[in-house]
């Protein structure tokens, strides 16, 4: 099959194009004018070009894989997320009308855990607004003859975080000893690479117009820390601060924006409710669907601390 895939350079984009390639399909990569391609693996094509303007790119494709999308800066008072609009819904829809219009057949969005687990944020929350209603624009302009698959990852780790993202962001702070006191909670996690073996099975043989949620394993972030200790030589960490403190900690800081005129594209509040959960997420239905996980939690986590380590992270 041959794959348009945009979001090529980020984390989760690396390792799809890596699937992609050794699963035999061949890569076109859509990447801004302004991108550094230059860790792309030799035999895949790149095309210049923005989310909106895709015509050219998609030409001659079976497949899309849509990675790329913006999480949101802290807002201005009445900023209703313009950019988030634009990236993660508008150029999205018209990405996927592109790809429609291209003769493409098979489609996936990758978008956020945020959407299956708090859509009620919708209406305060610029980034899930967005991510909501770009699931459903997506589907909508795929349109019968492009089935379009939706994907929500969890927390996801792994080798490659250059962000790094929000749950790299963690490891790296234990890795650091920057993080003294832990959650007395925890997140359900998935490794990259079972992420990206997911994306490429819903490319695959994913059903139309499904949302699936991936995810391996309910890790604690004392069980985090204590991984990362072991792995680092360094003190875990054994102070823990319950989800009630955090919550008020994160209502602080909203009020605090909210007196500088500025609101976080996901309420503090809220944000850590998603860092703390108290149980693992279901996700058997992408297991059943696309094929278990095969990668242990902790094992992507001492991929993520190698790279880090390697690459001045640390």
């Amino acid at each position: 099959m041959k794959v348009l895939v945009t979001g090529s350079t980020g984390f989760i984009g690396s390792h799809v194009v890596q699937r992609l390639l050794a699963s035999g399909h061949q890569v076109r990569a859509l990447a801004r004018p302004t991108s550094d391609v230059s860790g792309l693996p030799a035999s895949v094509e790149v095309a210049r070009g923005e989310l909106g303007a895709a015509a050219a790119a998609c030409a001659g494709m079976d497949g899309l894989i849509h990675l790329a999308g913006i999480s949101g800066k802290v807002l201005r008072r009445g900023d209703p997320g313009r950019e988030l609009r634009r990236v993660n819904v508008d150029d999205t829809i018209r990405l996927f009308q592109a790809a429609r219009t291209a003769g493409i057949r098979r489609g996936v969005l990758v978008t956020s855990m945020w959407t299956v687990l708090r859509p009620d944020l919708a209406d305060r929350s610029a980034y899930v607004k967005s991510r909501l209603d770009s699931e459903q624009g997506a589907v909508a302009a795929g349109g019968a003859s492009l089935a379009t698959v939706v994907l929500c990852p969890s927390f996801v780790v792994g080798a490659g975080d250059r962000g790094p993202n929000m749950p790299g962001g963690v490891v790296r702070a234990l890795l650091r000893g920057r993080m003294p006191i832990l959650p007395a909670a925890g997140a359900t996690w998935i490794s990259a690479t079972d992420t990206a073996d997911a994306v490429v099975a819903a490319l695959e043989r994913g059903a139309a117009g499904q949302r699936y949620v991936l995810g391996a394993e309910y890790l604690t972030y004392r069980d985090l820390g204590r991984a990362v200790a072991k792995l680092t030589g360094r003190r875990a960490p054994v102070l823990t601060a319950p989800a009630g403190a955090l919550r008020a900690a994160g209502a602080i800081g909203d009020l605090a924006l909210a007196a500088v005129g500025r609101r976080a594209p996901i309420p503090m509040r809220a944000g850590i409710d998603l860092l703390c959960q108290p149980a693992a997420v279901d996700c058997s239905a992408s297991w059943t669907a696309l094929g278990p996980p095969r990668v242990p939690v902790i094992d992507a986590v001492g991929e993520a601390v190698a790279w880090f380590r390697s690459n001045g992270y640390a």
